[in-house]
């Protein structure tokens, strides 16, 4: 027996002719008739006779019938419960992010894992380096994408992209016209600085600058890097920011240029050790490590 032709009996007594059941399948009545043929020559007896223009189910076909429905019924049970799990395996994730990121790369990414799958829900939420680090580390969140930073108890940090910090210039500065900006031609301007109250992320600004013997004035500091370009569009000094928002702010009034020597942050996505990734979580991070490989500096051109 194959399954087509169970699904044309099947038909069949439920519309009554081989023609409403031809429709109801999909397929032409001649080979509605094929099928049932077919199928009664497999089980050796016959399953409809004809009275008065229409078929009706033999006793032993209406027996047949009542077996092969709870067949159907058990596919029904299994096609609701396949489906459930589906949807079970694209349930809710919980995204944290900093601030930089929740602005630019985040929201690609999930454009593009809701893409991919439509049936899933993400909550999204922009924190601190503290509320970053406790909330991964708490297991209240499915992932975390920010700053890597040293070695975080309970907590699996994979690296996405070794980034490049670039040189923020307000428009009309003397070094916007340059292929790149070094340490050297800023180190008498004023400068924006980046700064974290409760983590020191950005020891790497510092250090470099220190190096390079930098006497200029750093007046304002912020936390924010969005703060920081606008800080820079406004004429307030220059700064040395992430890539990820520079093409939003070049379309808005600020000149950005490579920076030399180079000054890199790695950033990643932060996972609590125990978190077993499910069907979306393996999904996003599949997405994730797409939309950060052109940040890369070993991967950008």
């Amino acid at each position: 027996m194959e399954f087509r032709e169970l699904e044309a009996f099947r038909a069949t007594v439920l519309h009554g002719t081989v023609s409403s059941a031809a429709a109801y399948l999909g397929i032409s009545q001649p080979t509605i008739s094929r099928l049932l043929s077919d199928l009664e020559h497999s089980l050796g007896f016959p399953l409809f006779v004809r009275r008065k223009g229409r078929i009706v189910p033999t006793e032993q076909g209406m027996d047949f019938y009542h077996s092969l429905q709870e067949v159907f019924d058990a596919l029904t049970r299994l096609k609701s419960r396949s489906e459930a799990m589906r949807k079970e395996s694209f349930r809710t994730l919980t995204i944290i992010s900093m601030p930089a990121l929740s602005m630019t790369v985040v929201p690609q990414i999930i454009d593009r894992f809701l893409a991919r799958v439509p049936e899933a829900t993400v909550r999204l939420m922009t924190v601190d380096v503290p509320t970053y680090f406790r909330m991964v580390r708490e297991a209240h969140v499915d992932a975390g994408f920010g700053n890597q930073i040293g070695d975080q108890p309970g907590i699996e940090q994979e690296t996405l992209a070794t980034v490049d910090y670039i040189c923020a210039l307000p428009q009309g500065h003397r070094l916007a016209e340059r292929e790149h900006v070094t340490l050297e031609e800023i180190r008498k301007e004023p400068l924006i600085s980046l700064s974290e109250l409760n983590e020191n992320i950005f020891r790497q600004h510092d250090r470099l600058l220190a190096a390079g013997q930098y006497t200029g004035r750093t007046s304002i500091q912020t936390q924010n890097s969005a703060t920081a370009y606008a800080l820079v569009r406004r004429g307030l000094g220059i700064a040395l920011l992430e890539p990820f928002s520079a093409s939003f702010w070049e379309a808005n009034g600020v000149v950005t240029r490579p920076f030399r020597p180079r000054l890199s942050y790695r950033y990643s996505v932060s996972i609590n050790r125990n978190t077993k990734p499910n069907r979306s979580l393996k999904t996003l991070l599949r997405i994730a490590r797409e939309v950060f490989r052109p940040y890369d500096r070993g991967q950008a051109s």
